[in-house]
């Protein structure tokens, strides 16, 4: 008995991870964009805590906020003498604090635009400043070594938090407790204080001029960001450090949290803002800004992601607003809209169920009753028996059925499509009939042939095969190079592709031995490894 012929079936390569995750996909929707030229770079940016969620950006010597609602600068603050750091809302975001470089410190009405209070007693720039949960003090850090707090109402220095033996560039209120501050210093110190005793409970080393603190809510941990390393430290377990994330290329320069205060934003200058899953600590997401960044900030309402640059320039990022909605997950879409759309789907099934079962009967004498067996599907106890259906073969399958090889590989080529070819190449190899198909070719059917090598030598899934069929052309038509103008291109063309490839392998060898040279460790040389078996 004859055995049943095969059909050439193309291999099935694994396919490639998935670039995008649900959360890069996520961040990847703030893609319209506000640019704001300022007179300085923007030392600062940060949003009100209140509807419309103005955005306040520090550039030069002046304050410009954003309207929250129309994007557009709606007031412009310049009350300084010299050039403006750290602008820091009240939790009402009715007051906003401003130091400068002649040490003073500057407490706006925001609406009015009038300077409320005016702090001295700096001797150096002041370069962060941040309200304390009540509203009632403020802390300031200064290129003069000392960190002062004021009380606002009287407008007198209240304590100076020392230790500091360098310039003061990073502060962090903790949420959980009034009384707790974190300091960040170009000694290499995170500093956290308790207010009441003005001494630091923690002096923790981050190995590097702490640009940015920042403390989470719940209070268990304090991040620190300074050179290209972002620091995590454990306080609940003395201090210890948790994670050490290292994905920026060039220094980071500041810290923030999303909306939803469980991803942690790093920018840095190498023009990217990394997000990170404080949780895991894994990057979600990265976001490219032109410029060198040195402040970002989000939106509570989820709308906008603001960075500013070292360039003078602004960049706001917005989101479209149906995207941003409260409950919506990071795949975009809301936990109450997924199940509302599950319940329809199932209502849909019952009903379609239903009406299956209450399926209206034909009349007696019409056409419907005369036809209704030939429309009847089976019930549960039916016995069915399928009727075998005859599978229609490919145009290049038939040719092999019939042996003939030239003609299914001429058929294989004409599919533009290479795991095809590859497969039917496959099985004239192990029918021995490469030979037959590739020998006795005019220069029409040999430039196919030639055209498939030139694409796909260089594909590491083919090269191989393309190997094998390469010798063999050159094996039968080595004696005929020269006769065919159209061949002796072809040729060349595949003559180049092989040296691209050489080349691009003897580069990537020289970059191993870079790599090597860089880290200390060179790799197993598996031709060494082998001679010393």
């Amino acid at each position: 008995m004859a055995q049943e012929f095969l059909p050439v079936v193309p291999k099935r390569h694994p396919g490639l991870p998935l670039r995008t995750t649900n959360e890069a996909r996520y961040w990847a929707r703030y893609q319209l964009r506000e640019d704001f030229e300022l007179p300085g770079s923007v030392s600062h940016v940060e949003f009100s805590p209140t509807a419309p969620y103005d955005l306040a950006i520090v550039a030069g010597a002046r304050v410009t906020i954003v309207d929250g609602k129309t994007n557009k600068v709606n007031r412009v603050i310049g009350s300084f003498k010299d050039v403006a750091y750290s602008g820091s809302f009240k939790h009402d975001g009715r007051l906003l604090c401003a130091g400068s470089a002649d040490g003073v410190l500057q407490v706006f009405d925001v609406q009015k635009r009038a300077t409320l209070r005016s702090l001295r007693g700096h001797s150096g720039a002041i370069r962060t400043s941040q309200f304390s949960m009540d509203g009632l003090r403020v802390l300031t850090g200064s290129d003069d070594k000392t960190v002062k707090l004021w009380d606002l109402p009287t407008g007198r220095e209240m304590a100076e938090l020392g230790g500091h033996e360098d310039y003061v560039r990073a502060q962090s209120r903790v949420k959980v407790s009034p009384h707790l501050w974190a300091t960040g210093c170009y000694d290499h110190k995170l500093r956290l204080f308790d207010l009441r005793t003005q001494k630091a409970i923690f002096t923790l080393n981050h190995d590097y001029p702490v640009e940015a603190v920042l403390i989470p809510p719940g209070g268990g941990l304090a991040i620190s960001a300074g050179g290209q390393e972002v620091r995590v430290f454990e306080l609940f377990a003395g201090g210890r450090i948790l994670q050490r994330l290292s994905n920026h290329a060039k220094a980071v320069t500041c810290l923030a949290l999303d909306a939803t205060e469980t991803r942690l934003l790093t920018g840095g200058l190498d023009e990217q803002v990394k997000v990170h899953d404080l949780n895991t600590f894994e990057v979600g997401a990265s976001i490219h800004f032109k410029g060198q960044l040195l402040s970002v900030g989000a939106s509570p309402d989820k709308s906008r992601l603001a960075a500013g640059l070292a360039s003078g320039k602004c960049t706001v990022k917005l989101i479209d607003k149906k995207s941003v909605a409260m409950g919506l997950d990071w795949a975009g879409e809301s936990l109450a809209d997924r199940r509302k759309s599950e319940e329809t789907r199932l209502f849909r099934e019952i009903s379609r169920g239903q009406q299956k079962e209450h399926k209206r009967q034909p009349r007696p004498g019409s056409l419907r009753y005369f036809l209704r067996g030939k429309n009847e599907g089976p019930t549960a106890g039916d016995v069915v028996i399928g009727e075998k259906t005859r599978l229609k073969r490919k145009s290049y399958d038939m040719y092999l059925r019939k042996f003939m090889y030239g003609a299914a590989l001429d058929e294989a080529l004409t599919k533009k499509r290479i795991d095809v070819t590859a497969a039917v190449i496959e099985d004239l190899i192990q029918r021995e009939g490469l030979r037959i198909a590739l020998s006795n070719r005019s220069p029409e059917r040999l430039i196919p042939v030639l055209q498939c090598l030139e694409r796909n030598v260089s594909d590491p899934r083919y090269a191989e095969l393309m190997l094998v069929v390469s010798n063999m052309v050159l094996d039968l038509y080595s004696k005929v190079v020269g006769r065919w103008v159209e061949v002796d291109t072809a040729l060349a063309r595949v003559h180049r592709a092989v040296q691209r490839e050489t080349q691009a392998k003897n580069d990537l060898m020289c970059l191993v031995g870079m790599m090597e040279l860089a880290i200390g460790t060179p790799a197993a040389d598996p031709i060494q490894v082998l001679d010393n078996a």
